[in-house]
């Protein structure tokens, strides 16, 4: 799962980057090519490890 979590992690970074904003977990799981809910369980991890904060846009 770590290498997956590297994956996760990087692509929002560099989306985020890109972008100025985090993308949805149906964003990177297509982009990725893995399920929904796995990229959603690593991103609830990354959340309370506090690697990540999602900042989205007002719509």
């Amino acid at each position: 799962m770590n290498d997956n979590k590297d994956k996760v992690l990087f692509y929002i970074k560099e989306f985020t980057k890109r972008h100025g904003y985090t993308p949805t977990t149906y964003q990177v799981s297509n982009e990725l090519y893995m399920p929904q809910d796995k990229v959603s369980s690593i991103v609830e991890a990354l959340k309370a490890e506090g690697a990540i904060q999602i900042h989205r846009p007002l719509t």
